[in-house]
C-alpha cells in the first residue's frame, strides 16, 4: 500500500518500512510526526527517571549509591540501547520482538483520549522517515543546524560543570548535571526525533546543509568559548577567596592523594608539588605567604 505523496510499504508485522527520499515531492508537505515506539518510549523514561534519581542520591549525600547508579546508567543501560539502536534505524528487528521498534505507543494514548472526549478522533499524520539526509559532501553526515545546536550544548554544558567542580561549588554542579543529563538531553533526543521526517518540515534545522559555515563556525565558538572559560577561571581564582576544604579535597582526591589544608590568601602565587613522607605520600601546596600548615 502507498500513499500518494510518499511510497510507504505496510506489512503485517510492522506498521511501516522506510520510503526512500526523493526530493521531487518536498513541496507536498504533510503533518508529520515521529512514532514513539517503545524502544523510544524506554530511553525517554530512563533518561528522566535515572537522571532524576542520581541527582536527589547526590544531594542527599549518598555518593555511593549516586556513583553505582550514574555507572548502571552511563555503561550498561547506555550500551544495552546503543546495541539495540540498529533495529530502530532501518534494519528489520527479529519477529519475537519487532513490535518494541514498530508498535507506536501514542495509538493507545489517542485511545485513551478519545473515550475521554478531550480529542473527537485519532489526529492524521504520517510517521514514515527518509534513510539518509541530502549533504553536499557523501564523505562524510551533513552538518545541520541541529548537530550543531547539539555539539555546542554539549561543550558549553560539559565545560560549565567542570569548571564548577574545580571550585567546589557542588550543589550548582548537581542541578547543572541534573539540567543537562536529564532535561536537554531528553529534549534534544526527542527534536532528533524529527530529524529523518519525509516531509521537509523545519527545514532550516534538519535538512539544509551548513557545511560551508558550520566548520569554521564551529572551530570559532568552540576557541571562544574555551578562552571565555579559561579568563572566568581565572578571574574566579584570583579575585574570590579560596576554599581550601573543598579546593584541596577536589585536588587530592583527584591526584589520589591524602588530602592537606592550606591557607591560601586571594591573589597569592603558589606552586603545587608532591612531598614523600616516611609513611605516605601527601599534597603540598607551597605559597609566597608567610605563614602556611602542612598535615600529612
Amino acid at each position: 500500500m502507498a500513499s500518494s505523496n510518499i511510497d510507504v510499504e505496510y506489512s503485517a508485522d510492522t506498521h511501516l518500512r522506510f520510503a526512500p527520499f526523493n526530493p521531487t515531492r518536498w513541496h507536498n508537505v504533510q503533518r508529520w510526526h515521529p512514532k514513539i515506539t517503545p524502544y523510544r518510549l524506554a530511553i525517554i523514561l530512563t533518561t528522566l527517571s535515572l537522571g532524576t534519581a542520581k541527582a536527589v542520591l547526590t544531594q542527599q549525600g549518598r555518593n555511593l549509591l549516586s556513583i553505582t547508579l550514574e555507572w548502571i546508567t552511563g555503561v550498561a543501560v547506555v550500551l544495552t540501547f546503543q546495541i539495540f539502536s540498529d533495529y530502530d534505524l532501518e534494519a528489520r528487528a527479529p519477529k519475537s520482538i519487532s513490535w518494541f521498534f514498530s508498535y507506536d505507543c501514542m495509538d493507545v494514548i489517542w485511545v485513551f483520549l478519545t473515550r475521554l472526549s478531550i480529542c473527537r478522533r485519532r489526529p492524521v499524520y504520517i510517521s514514515t522517515e527518509r534513510r539518509t539526509l541530502p549533504s553536499v559532501n557523501s564523505m562524510h553526515p551533513p552538518i545541520t543546524l541541529y548537530r550543531i545546536l547539539l555539539n555546542v550544548t554539549v561543550l558549553f554544558f560539559g565545560v560549565s560543570k567542570a569548571t564548577l567542580a574545580y571550585l567546589g561549588y557542588s550543589t550548582e554542579v548537581t542541578w547543572l548535571d541534573w539540567i543537562s543529563a536529564t532535561f536537554l538531553t531528553t529534549g534534544f533526543y526527542v527534536i532528533g526525533l524529527y530529524e529523518y521526517n519525509s516531509s521537509n518540515i523545519f527545514a532550516a534545522l534538519f535538512v539544509q546543509d551548513r557545511e560551508v559555515i558550520g566548520n569554521p563556525m564551529f572551530i570559532f565558538l568552540v576557541l571562544a568559548f574555551l578562552i571565555f572559560c579559561i579568563f572566568y577561571l581565572a578571574h574566579l581564582l584570583w579575585s574570590e577567596p579560596f576554599n581550601v576544604e573543598t579546593g584541596l579535597s577536589q585536588l587530592a582526591l583527584f591526584m589520589d592523594v591524602p588530602c592537606v589544608a592550606i591557607f591560601m590568601p586571594a591573589g597569592g602565587n603558589y606552586t603545587i608539588r608532591l612531598s614523600y613522607g616516611e609513611d605516605a605520600v601527601y599534597l603540598v601546596i607551597i605559597l609566597t605567604a608567610k605563614d602556611r600548615m602542612e598535615y600529612p
